[in-house]
């Protein structure tokens, strides 16, 4: 199933039950421009266990050029709106992987747990924090960017 539209990307979904196959399709359809430009391939994944109060969760693979997502039911529940910036906010996270992976990395390497813990944890949930705040202040201006942009060409057409 290839996407069309700002990259040319594979799309495969894996385990996903065959009524919210179409709904996630739709949204990854409509967000797939912000996408990285590395990525290659998209693998939707349904996780049927827990989800610690997640929605979706991630993983980049920079090296193989794809990305996972797995949706958990608290997903179908939410609003529209939610979702959509809920995907958003995922997507950025492959963007931000690269910079905070490196990051996590180098405080393992400088500040190693065994060596400091209280650093260790601090330095890594501070990053924690930061990043989702990051992540999530861009995934709500891009999806309001999109969202009106989209009613304004509506609105457009509608008055020609």
């Amino acid at each position: 199933n290839v996407l069309t539209g700002c990259t040319p990307t594979m799309l495969e979904l894996c385990n996903v039950p065959t009524n919210f196959a179409t709904r996630l399709t739709e949204l990854v359809n409509k967000y797939q421009c912000s996408f990285p430009a590395w990525a290659q391939r998209i693998y939707i994944h349904w996780h049927y266990g827990d989800s610690d109060g997640a929605t979706i969760t991630c993983k980049a693979n920079y090296s193989y050029r794809s990305m996972s997502f797995w949706f958990h039911a608290a997903f179908i529940t939410q609003r529209e709106d939610e979702q959509e910036t809920q995907i958003i906010h995922e997507f950025l996270h492959c963007h931000t992987s690269l910079i905070a992976d490196w990051a996590r990395d180098e405080i393992k390497r400088l500040c190693p747990e065994s060596d400091a813990p209280k650093y260790h944890e601090s330095l890594m949930e501070a990053l924690r924090e930061r990043h989702e705040s990051c992540v999530q202040d861009l995934a709500i201006s891009l999806y309001t960017l999109i969202h009106n942009t989209t009613k304004q060409l509506t609105d457009k057409q509608e008055r020609n």
